[in-house]
């Protein structure tokens, strides 16, 4: 975190230093103040009292300046904060866009949301906490305690020993907190994560329903985030009444010393008005700093995730195109030993994987809910980069050009079909435009025909047909139709559909089928959990936990696979046609 703040707030330099100068000198004025408040009762109860309205003078000279000092504080405070985060959001948005979906899919929408709001929120909170208290109150509790010292032996006792216990509550409570901390972090990532599916509409493209799960999952984890946000609430209001009591245990000791020392003349009355001053002046400061070391580890664990998302390495096409791999012309893929997991799972997406991928063939990718299929082909289209193995292009297509590979479209070389795909609102040929920069009406209009978009072509506007934000006035096979259409735009010479037929009926998708094979010049690859699709295949993928359980032609993979007679027949373990 403290490495963000120095690289943002690089250009606010000059802010800082003079809000660290306010800082101290705030922090000087107003450790003076019961001194001098002290020195004017003593010169009024004097006869005569000459030095009293001096004093006066000064206290009031001392009033105004802690005032000043404070609007300052405050105003450079908030100036330097917020720009650092505004800075920061910026930045995290641009990183997101440039990274087109690498930060998406390595740490999820519900991060990268997190990211851009309260993670950066987190850290501006702590960094306006920072430009209150980071100098000021440090140095009134020094100043406040020496002058203290230096006034009276005797009276600092009880100061000291009260400052010392409420210093041990804190870092008691501060070290208890940082656990919650963390907790409460884990369980807000797993509630934003599902709620996000659900506000996405996961549940009703999933081909096996799980939710009851998902709300069994979401329950736990709104149970421990309450239990984590209790903990830390509890322990931080608690430090309210501790700091009262401390003064207020401070206050009796000393006036229960007081008699005596008054008696010896060692103290004067306006020494006892200044110490119980500096009780409250020095606890409250303690309490402002248990306050910004209690945030402290949700700041750094924010600035560690901020800091991730930043740096998320990306899987540069050019870097992807470079890669060695075989020249044999009849490929047009190669993985070698191909391995990714997400940053919340402990075991893989996807696992040791190889395959050789044949150049205009066709690959169907099955296997249950959560089997890795998605992550697969986002790595086959280089979206994700293998942690451990790779995933090379052959130099037989080499010569194209894979500059980008868009939400719901393609470069040259890659069209790509989501599995959660969304629309821009606009015309249907402004999204076209967007996803094929001067693209013809005609070659619009040869997508829309292939993708079986007859609700674009039989309506009187026709492209000029207005879509509504991701597509919300469509229905779900016409958005999937034209998101295919869309990605068929350009051309493409491989072909990745993310389950782009879950939502088609199946004789449309059959006449979409086999329109792409029959007019479309590229290698397909897609992911599905229709068996009647996976048997127009040239070659099936079995995926079972993110491993490959089978690799062959459907007829073969029903005699001698196991798992894919599960997923073809789910009704009977031992695999049998029940029809």
């Amino acid at each position: 975190m403290f490495k963000l703040l120095a690289r943002f707030g690089r250009i606010y330099r000059k802010q800082a230093v003079v809000l660290g100068v306010v800082q101290v000198f705030q922090a000087i004025v107003v450790a003076g103040m019961p001194l001098a408040a002290a020195n004017y009762l003593n010169a009024a109860t004097v006869a005569g009292g000459v030095n009293a309205r001096w004093w006066l003078f000064i206290l009031i000279v001392i009033t105004v300046l802690q005032l000043a000092c404070g609007y300052l504080c405050v105003i450079l405070g908030c100036y330097v904060s917020l720009n650092i985060s505004r800075n920061l959001r910026d930045h995290a948005f641009s990183r997101t866009v440039r990274s087109s979906g690498s930060i998406l899919d390595t740490r999820g929408d519900h991060n990268s949301l997190i990211v851009n709001t309260s993670d950066i929120r987190q850290i501006e909170s702590f960094c306006l906490m920072l430009s209150s208290g980071l100098l000021s109150s440090p140095l009134m509790i020094i100043v406040g305690l020496s002058v203290a010292l230096n006034r009276s032996l005797a009276l600092s006792l009880p100061l000291i020993a009260t400052a010392s216990l409420f210093a041990l509550i804190i870092i008691v409570t501060v070290r208890r907190a940082r656990s919650s901390a963390d907790k409460l972090h884990s369980a807000n990532d797993g509630v934003s994560r599902l709620l996000a599916n659900q506000l996405a509409g996961m549940e009703s493209i999933l081909a096996f329903s799980r939710s009851n799960d998902e709300s069994a999952s979401l329950s736990r984890r709104n149970t421990d985030a309450n239990v984590a946000q209790f903990e830390i609430t509890k322990r931080t209001l608690l430090l309210g009444p501790a700091v009262t009591a401390m003064i207020s245990l401070g206050t009796v000791a000393v006036v229960a010393i007081a008699p005596a020392l008054l008696a010896q003349s060692s103290v004067d009355v306006g020494t006892l008005v200044m110490f119980v001053q500096y009780f409250v002046l020095v606890l409250t400061n303690e309490l402002a700093l248990a306050f910004m070391t209690m945030a402290l580890p949700r700041a750094l664990i924010a600035g560690e995730r901020v800091s991730v998302a930043l740096e998320q390495e990306q899987y540069s096409h050019d870097e992807f195109k470079e890669l060695n791999a075989p020249s044999d012309s009849t490929m047009i893929i190669v993985a070698r030993g191909a391995t990714f997991s997400f940053d919340d799972q402990v075991d893989s997406a996807i696992e040791d994987f190889d395959f050789n991928w044949k150049h205009r063939s066709t690959v169907a990718v099955v296997g249950r809910t959560g089997a890795g299929k998605s992550t697969l082909l986002k790595m086959i289209g280089g979206v994700l980069k293998p942690q451990s193995g790779s995933v090379a292009k052959c130099r037989c297509v080499q010569s194209y050009d894979c500059s980008c590979v868009v939400y719901g479209g393609g470069g040259s070389c890659y069209g790509y079909v989501p599995q959660r795909g969304g629309l821009f609102a606009g015309s249907i040929r402004s999204n076209f435009s967007l996803c094929a920069p001067g693209i013809l009406d005609s070659d619009i209009d040869r997508a829309l025909s292939t993708a079986a978009c007859d609700f674009v072509l039989n309506r009187r506007s026709g492209l000029d047909t207005e879509i509504a934000r991701g597509g919300s006035n469509l229905s779900g096979g016409e958005r999937k139709r034209l998101l295919l259409a869309l990605a068929l735009a350009r051309r493409p010479n491989i072909l990745l559909l993310d389950d782009a037929f879950d939502q088609i009926d199946w004789k449309t998708s059959l006449v979409i089928w086999e329109r792409i094979t029959r007019s479309a010049d590229c290698s397909i690859m897609f992911a599905t959990q229709s068996s009647k699709l996976a048997s127009k295949a040239d070659t099936v993928i079995v995926l079972d936990k993110g491993r490959v359980a089978g690799i062959g032609r459907h007829e073969q993979l029903l005699v001698e696979n196991e798992e894919y007679r599960k997923i073809v027949f789910p009704a009977d373990p031992l695999g049998r046609d029940l029809c």
